[in-house]
Order: structure tokens, then C-alpha cells, then sequence
């Protein structure tokens, strides 16, 4: 919300600010909130969807690699991914597991959790190939290497147990059927050709029980996954405009980019289609106006100066008082609201009086509350304003010293003149 960016936050209660739903903002919902690296991004999971023909008028693969040969694109995938999406498929995939009765329907989605997590391999190995066939800049081999070194240290043996509980779960004391999923393809840096099975995840007396218990396990799997991914985002975000602003372009790339660009203008002129309608319903349909503009205020403290000899002094209203200057270099200037006697009197002592209640009866639920007990406190101002421990704004509850406060139990009574009756 940013509303009160700038404001001293003197406690963490409920502020009027925290109120404020960030959905009621007109710009919150926009039509199309794609950034730039999902335009990027967006090229090559279309292409992907087009069959490319050869000379021969042959169908050879498909556009893909028409987009990733050029660096910008395979750091604009990179950045593109959103990690929390991918946690709530899982999540969404899991409850599904769990709350199916039919053996058949929970067997499918317990598959999904496994394909979910593989399809997210294919992705990395994926870029890792189109990366062998890009000019080797120096963005791109920081990027190759990031992505070996992130199998190499974790995934590759994450992939490994995926695929041992893969075949795992075809065991007679697991779930007598395998997954199935094929992991042939893979770039031989994830070393997933000689693995055997692994049923241990499976447990349980029964087979549901036992794909309840594998969940977890394939959670575990994910969340590493998701480690490395945020790290090869970061990587990614931290190369992004620098390669953007390089001239060494793959032509169409270049093109595209330069779509891209004009495409935002389109865009941002779409996205205000959610203000225009809110302004249009309250300005023009509901007559509402803004309230006048509320000037900022500031709480400011005075002291007579100790070389001069005055016992008092008036802050006039409306004197000006300088605050530094804007991001424009404007002066900020605040004025006093009233006139302000200021004299070198000075708050010593503060004390207080702390009165505890408690049940007249103590095992009568219903006994009236009376009081128990009355503490009196003592705060010497001087000497607390110096020192870094706070003290109980409306006094302690229990007889004691702290190094700002003491606390005793309070004398109370009634004061007789001498000669009342004169």
C-alpha cells in the first residue's frame, strides 16, 4: 500500500492506513499484467505450439529454437517463472490426492505430483540445450554453469529419487503399479540412467495410507526444485537489462523485442481501463468528489537557549519552520498553528497510581470484582530520558525497582485539618 511510507511509526497497533484494502485501489486489477519478460517468455511457449517445416515440407520440430538462440530470451524464461504458482499447483494437486476415495482417481493424481515435478526438469534441460547452441557470451555461461552446478549440487539426486520412487511404486509392497513417467532425454548431467526402484515412501497398511505417506517425500523434492529455481531467478533478474541493452541481437530477436516495446504502449493504455471505469462510476454516476487535500504535521519541542537570559519567549502562529527539501529541491516548510509560550519550566516527576482488581471471593464465580491492591510509581525524567529501558506507561504491578522506575505499594487515606471543628 505505501500509504504512510514516510510516516514515524511510534507502535505497531492498528493504524487507520492498515485499514485500507489494497483490492479498493482502482489500478489493482489489471487487464493485462504481463511484464515484459513474460512478452519474452511468451514467444517461446507459442512457438512451441506451431510445427516448423523444412525445405522438403516436412514437419521438423517446431519455433522454438527460432527464440532461444538468443540470450535475452532464455533470461526472460528464466525471470518469467512465478514459483508460487508452481507451490499452489502442488498444493492444489495434493489436497486432490488426498481427499479422492477411488484408488484409480488418487493413483492419477499422485501421478500429476510426479509429472508436475518432472515437467519442471524438462524445462531447466531445456534451456540448458538451447544454451549449448547460443554464442557463448559471458551472461550465457554465467547462466549455464548456474544451472549445471544447480543439478549437480541437488537436483540431479532429487530427479534420481523421483525416479526410484517412480519405479518404486510398481513393488508388490508399495502400489504394485509404476508411474510410468519417461525420463529418457535428459542431458547426461543429471545421471538418471541407472536407478532402481525405491518403494520406502510408500507406507502404510493400506494403499491410500501408503500414497499419503509418499507425499511429503515428493513435497521435499519440490521445494528444492523451487530453491534453485528463485536462485536461478535472481541470476537471471540481475542480467536481464544489460543484456536488453546490448546491439548483438538475433535479428528476429530484435524484432520481437522491438514489438514487445510498442506492445507495452498498448498495454498501459488498456490497464487504465480499471481507473477510467471506477472514475466514471463515482465522479460522473455518483457525483463523489475528493475531500481537500490534508497538509502533513509534525510534532516539534522547544528550549530556551542556556546562554540567554530570557525566563520566557512566544512562537508566534504561523511562523515557519524549514524541514529540508523535496525530491525537487523544493524547501518543505512547516507552520506553527498557534501561539506557544515557551518558558524554562520542566517536567521533573512523573508518578502514577496502578489499581489492581480482583474477586472478593476467589472461588465464587460470581463474586464482584473489588480492588486488590494500589501500586504508586515513580519516573525521574531526567535521568530516564537518558537511559535505553522503557518503563509501564500506566505504572507496574508489582512492587520493584527497574532502572527507570520504582514501584511501592501505595499509601492511601484522608488528610484532617488540626482545628476542623474551630
Amino acid at each position: 500500500m505505501g500509504l504512510h511510507i514516510k510516516k514515524i511509526v511510534v507502535n505497531g497497533a492498528t493504524s487507520q492506513y492498515d485499514r485500507r484494502l489494497a483490492a479498493l485501489d482502482a489500478e489493482y486489477v489489471k487487464v493485462d499484467g504481463r511484464s515484459s519478460s513474460e512478452l519474452l517468455d511468451f514467444a517461446v511457449k507459442f512457438g512451441s505450439l506451431i510445427n516448423f517445416y523444412n525445405l522438403r515440407n516436412e514437419v521438423d520440430g517446431d519455433w522454438t529454437p527460432f527464440f532461444t538462440t538468443d540470450p535475452i530470451v532464455l533470461l526472460a524464461s528464466r525471470n518469467a517463472t512465478y514459483l508460487a504458482e508452481i507451490d499452489s499447483e502442488f498444493a492444489g494437486l495434493e489436497k486432490l490426492t488426498l481427499e479422492t476415495q477411488s484408488f484409480d482417481r488418487k493413483f492419477e493424481f499422485l501421478r500429476a505430483v510426479f509429472d508436475l515435478i518432472l515437467r519442471i526438469t524438462r524445462e531447466l534441460d531445456l534451456s540448458l540445450r538451447f544454451l549449448d547452441l547460443c554464442e557463448q557470451g559471458q551472461t550465457m555461461r554465467l547462466l549455464r554453469q548456474a544451472i549445471i552446478t544447480e543439478i549437480e549440487e541437488g537436483l540431479g539426486r532429487q530427479l534420481r529419487d523421483l525416479k526410484a520412487y517412480d519405479l518404486g511404486a510398481g513393488l508388490s509392497d508399495a502400489l504394485g503399479r509404476r508411474i510410468g513417467l519417461d525420463y529418457e532425454g535428459l542431458s547426461p548431467v543429471w545421471q538418471a540412467d541407472n536407478v532402481g526402484p525405491n518403494g520406502s515412501i510408500y507406507r502404510g497398511s493400506l494403499s491410500s495410507r501408503k500414497i499419503a505417506h509418499a507425499l511429503p517425500n515428493l513435497k521435499s523434492i519440490l521445494s528444492a526444485y523451487l530453491y534453485s529455481l528463485s536462485n536461478l531467478k535472481a541470476l537471471a533478474q540481475t542480467n536481464l537489462s544489460s543484456t536488453m541493452d546490448t546491439g548483438d541481437h538475433k535479428p528476429q530477436i530484435a524484432l520481437y523485442i522491438a514489438f514487445v516495446t510498442l506492445f507495452q504502449t498498448a498495454q498501459n493504455t488498456i490497464n487504465t481501463f480499471s481507473s477510467r471505469y471506477s472514475r466514471f462510476y463515482y465522479r460522473d454516476i455518483l457525483r463523489e468528489s475528493f475531500r481537500a487535500a490534508i497538509p502533513d504535521s509534525v510534532f516539534l519541542s522547544f528550549t530556551l537557549a542556556d546562554q540567554e537570559n530570557f525566563l520566557s519567549t512566544t512562537v508566534s502562529r504561523n511562523t515557519l519552520f524549514l524541514a529540508g527539501t523535496d525530491s525537487e529541491g523544493r524547501e518543505i516548510l512547516y507552520g506553527s498553528d498557534k501561539d506557544l509560550i515557551v518558558t524554562r519550566a520542566l517536567l521533573t516527576t512523573l508518578r502514577t497510581l496502578r489499581v489492581l482488581h480482583g474477586k472478593l471471593l476467589l472461588q465464587d464465580p460470581d463474586s464482584p470484582l473489588v480492588v486488590s491492591r494500589v501500586f504508586s510509581s515513580e519516573i525521574v525524567v531526567p535521568d530516564a530520558s537518558t537511559m535505553q529501558s522503557a518503563w509501564a506507561t500506566f505504572g507496574e504491578t508489582r512492587v520493584g525497582k527497574t532502572e527507570a522506575e520504582v514501584t511501592e505499594t501505595a499509601t492511601l487515606g484522608f488528610a484532617w485539618p488540626r482545628n476542623i471543628s474551630g
